[in-house]
Protein backbone atom coordinates (compact mmCIF):
# COMPACT_ATOMS: atom_id res chain seq x y z
CA UNK A 1 0.00 0.00 0.00
CA UNK A 2 1.72 3.07 -1.13
CA UNK A 3 -0.13 5.78 0.81
CA UNK A 4 -0.11 9.33 -0.38
CA UNK A 5 2.28 11.89 2.13
CA UNK A 6 2.79 14.98 0.46
CA UNK A 7 0.75 17.28 1.07
CA UNK A 8 0.89 19.27 -1.83
CA UNK A 9 -0.61 16.56 -3.71
CA UNK A 10 -3.53 15.97 -1.03
CA UNK A 11 -4.12 19.74 -0.76
CA UNK A 12 -4.62 19.53 -4.69
CA UNK A 13 -6.95 16.69 -4.95
CA UNK A 14 -9.24 18.78 -1.99
CA UNK A 15 -9.14 21.95 -3.61
CA UNK A 16 -10.50 19.91 -6.80
CA UNK A 17 -13.15 18.53 -4.77
CA UNK A 18 -11.90 14.80 -4.79
CA UNK A 19 -11.64 14.20 -1.29
CA UNK A 20 -12.35 15.93 2.34
CA UNK A 21 -10.03 16.01 4.91
CA UNK A 22 -10.14 15.10 8.35
CA UNK A 23 -9.60 17.54 10.98
CA UNK A 24 -6.47 16.24 11.60
CA UNK A 25 -4.60 16.07 8.14
CA UNK A 26 -1.48 17.91 8.01
CA UNK A 27 -1.22 18.09 11.63
CA UNK A 28 1.98 17.02 13.64
CA UNK A 29 1.60 14.53 16.65
CA UNK A 30 4.56 14.28 17.90
CA UNK A 31 7.17 13.18 15.16
CA UNK A 32 4.47 11.88 12.97
CA UNK A 33 2.21 13.86 10.43
CA UNK A 34 -1.28 12.63 9.92
CA UNK A 35 -2.35 12.05 6.40
CA UNK A 36 -5.77 10.14 6.41
CA UNK A 37 -8.69 11.88 4.66
CA UNK A 38 -12.57 11.90 5.67
CA UNK A 39 -14.48 10.79 2.77
CA UNK A 40 -14.50 11.20 -1.37
CA UNK A 41 -16.55 13.57 -2.18
CA UNK A 42 -20.30 13.39 -3.54
CA UNK A 43 -19.88 11.82 -6.99
CA UNK A 44 -16.18 10.85 -7.02
CA UNK A 45 -15.58 6.99 -7.74
CA UNK A 46 -13.61 4.94 -5.53
CA UNK A 47 -10.83 5.11 -8.11
CA UNK A 48 -10.52 8.42 -8.96
CA UNK A 49 -8.10 10.21 -11.24
CA UNK A 50 -5.63 13.23 -10.59
CA UNK A 51 -2.38 14.49 -12.48
CA UNK A 52 -2.12 11.24 -14.47
CA UNK A 53 -2.53 9.10 -11.78
CA UNK A 54 -5.26 6.75 -9.89
CA UNK A 55 -5.57 6.93 -6.55
CA UNK A 56 -8.36 5.09 -4.07
CA UNK A 57 -9.07 5.40 -0.02
CA UNK A 58 -7.34 2.37 1.37
CA UNK A 59 -8.38 1.61 5.40
CA UNK A 60 -5.72 0.67 7.72
CA UNK A 61 -6.38 -1.34 10.37
CA UNK A 62 -6.68 0.25 13.54
CA UNK A 63 -7.85 3.66 11.73
CA UNK A 64 -11.31 5.20 11.90
CA UNK A 65 -10.19 6.92 8.45
CA UNK A 66 -8.98 6.04 5.13
CA UNK A 67 -5.59 6.72 3.40
CA UNK A 68 -5.77 8.22 0.00
CA UNK A 69 -3.34 5.56 -1.47
CA UNK A 70 -1.54 5.52 -5.30
CA UNK A 71 -3.52 2.87 -7.69
CA UNK A 72 -1.93 2.87 -10.94
CA UNK A 73 -0.78 5.40 -13.76
CA UNK A 74 -3.59 6.85 -16.16
CA UNK A 75 -3.23 4.70 -19.39
CA UNK A 76 -3.07 6.47 -22.49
Amino acid sequence: MNIVQFMPTLNGMQKKGLIKFAPETGCKIGKRTIYYVDEVCDGVPNIFGFNGHNYCLQYVSGCFYPYVTYHSPIKK
